[in-house]
């Protein structure tokens, strides 16, 4: 059997585990909130190659050998690179027409506190299994909470949809800087990924919560979102 490459390897693992997720994104039946979803799948999915290539890159020209498969690999991840923002911002349209189709807007009740607070407890629980840096779970686990502390009293899910917008276009600005946003430790461009995966788990419960005809047992599934975090972490690794 043919191995796959390590690129091919690494973004087959990401989709793997995102594939655990589709199930709650087609819960909610609507085409553009899919659309969202597959767009920004296939972004990281780029991302994680650019920096692969652009890794493999760094490491000839640092020992200043093998010039032309530097030069490869560095157009190589730069093109994914370009590919990436393109999908990432259309991720963005894409969301931003699921947002202008929801109509209803609910505030926040004791019982949806209750539920928040449970579910950023559980995906803390969660993150403290993944093999990574204490300072690394520490930025995920902060993340976690901006993005909960996102919603604000009314329009809770406009709150989290807006959010989640600005995320991206903050992902599709920082990739087009000469660094990518892969310079610290767990790259910035990371974190941001991380925020938008976390609010599709929150949409999940909150309208779980609120509209529960919306539910299934497929929304058990919210805490694969940390599969899918793992993947970003270790397979785009620093």
């Amino acid at each position: 059997m043919k191995a796959l490459s390590r690129e091919h390897q690494a973004v087959f693992n990401f989709k793997t585990s995102m594939a655990q997720l589709k199930a709650i994104v087609t819960d909610e039946e609507n085409i553009f909130y899919e659309r969202f979803f597959d767009s920004f799948e296939s972004a990281i999915s780029d991302f994680i190659q650019t920096e692969l290539f652009i890794r493999q890159a760094e490491r000839c020209e640092a020992l200043n050998v093998n010039t032309d498969f530097a030069n490869y690999s560095r157009k190589q991840g730069m093109s994914y690179n370009d590919e990436g923002v393109r999908m990432t911002l259309m991720s963005k349209e894409f969301l931003e027409q699921f947002a202008s189709s929801q109509s209803v807007e609910n505030a926040f009740d004791q019982s949806l506190q209750t539920e928040l607070e449970a579910f950023q407890n559980k995906m803390k629980e969660e993150f403290s299994k993944l093999e990574i840096k204490a300072s690394d779970a520490k930025e995920i686990g902060e993340t976690l909470t901006r993005t909960i502390e996102s919603l604000s009293n009314d329009c809770i899910e406009q709150n989290l949809l807006q959010f989640m917008e600005n995320q991206l276009a903050e992902l599709a600005k920082v990739r087009k800087t000469e660094s990518r946003g892969a310079e610290k430790n767990i790259a910035v461009w990371k974190l941001i990924a991380i925020a938008v995966l976390i609010g599709v788990a929150t949409w999940s419960i909150i309208k779980c919560k609120l509209t529960p005809w919306r539910c299934s047992s497929k929304e058990k599934r919210v805490y694969d979102t940390v599969m899918a975090i793992a993947m970003i972490t270790f397979e785009a690794c620093e």
